[in-house]
């Protein structure tokens, strides 16, 4: 995801994606990545969304923390206690109050 400057803020699902599209707060762009052979010079184009609208809270353009280091990552889709891709769920830990 993109904000309304192209600076890249997060990752998310394309799940997610659709919905900022389909509420008409975002829209389809690209972000060119480096290292992967899509382009002719080496470079693929990413599928992302740009915000429509300045984002409030801008601490994600810290790039230093460690907290945007880990919510611009490429995030695999694995079990964690196996690793295995195929056959799991997602469930969401929710702590009680």
């Amino acid at each position: 995801m993109l904000d309304n400057n192209r600076e890249p803020m997060c990752t998310i699902s394309l799940k997610k994606a659709r919905w900022y599209v389909r509420k008409g707060i975002a829209e389809w762009s690209s972000f060119i990545e480096h290292g992967n052979q899509s382009t002719d010079n080496g470079q693929e184009e990413a599928k992302c969304i740009k915000l429509l609208f300045e984002p409030s809270g801008g601490n994600y353009q810290n790039t230093g923390t460690p907290e945007n280091l880990y919510l611009k990552s490429a995030k695999q889709n694995v079990c964690v206690a196996c690793g295995s891709t195929d056959h799991h769920m997602r469930h969401y830990i929710v702590p009680y109050a």
